[in-house]
């Protein structure tokens, strides 16, 4: 199943760059091609990443701010120089960043922009509400990890799950691609209001028939619920 969805998502690859210049990058008005050269857009990027956490606090926002200020230039070199060990190591020890906000910020830097492609498939699948709630309920995964994680992979079911990932796409395609669950979780299969509520759909759309995963998807009649 892993490597079936592996595919199907990659080929969605041009639509969610493209979906991604207008949700991030135009949004909060920087140049994919310059945020890491250039401090001041290279912060925008840091800031947007920290504020998609669930509920942010702004006095942590802010210090995730200064710790990226300190850290500017130690992250740019590590991502030119390929360092992914340095890497990480930054990313994942600011204040204000766990497993989802770190892994988003190094996809941002080098898959969505591009930065040094060498790096693609190291990166992580970001584990939020959407990816965790379509790898369950739409795939039958139910081994995906916590959401919560306070530190970059160790020996967690954070790596373990990510490891899986990695061993199970078609072709060696970069695991990061499992991220545009994201989209689909935000698009096409939108939450539960209420898990007690017989109308626990209502507010969402019919949106099975085009959905990416219409052909895969354990639970095709969700909306049998109605």
């Amino acid at each position: 199943m892993l490597q079936n969805l592996s595919i199907i998502l990659a080929e969605k690859r041009n639509f969610m760059f493209s979906f991604m210049e207008n949700y991030l990058f135009n949004r909060i008005g920087v140049n994919r091609n310059e945020i890491l050269e250039d401090y001041n857009q290279f912060i925008k990027v840091i800031r947007f990443c920290l504020l998609t956490t669930q509920r942010p606090r702004h006095d942590i926002v802010n210090l995730g701010l200064e710790y990226f200020n300190g850290t500017y230039v130690e992250f740019r070199n590590a991502i030119i120089n390929s360092d992914w060990d340095n890497l990480i190591r930054v990313t994942y020890s600011s204040p204000g960043v766990k497993q989802k906000v770190g892994s988003l910020i190094l996809e941002v830097f080098i898959h969505y922009a591009g930065l040094n492609l060498r790096l693609e498939n190291k990166l992580f699948v970001p584990i939020d509400s959407h990816v965790k709630r379509i790898f369950s309920d739409c795939l039958g995964a139910y081994d995906v990890s916590e959401r919560g994680l306070p530190t970059y992979p160790g020996q967690n079911t954070y790596s373990i799950f990510q490891q899986k990932l990695m061993n199970n796409t078609y072709n060696n395609l970069p695991r990061i691609y499992f991220d545009y669950l994201w989209f689909v979780g935000k698009v096409f299969c939108t939450s539960k209001i209420n898990e007690n509520d017989i109308n626990i759909y209502k507010r969402s759309y019919r949106l099975c028939s085009i959905c990416w995963l219409k052909d895969i998807c354990i639970n095709p009649d969700r909306w049998n619920y109605l």
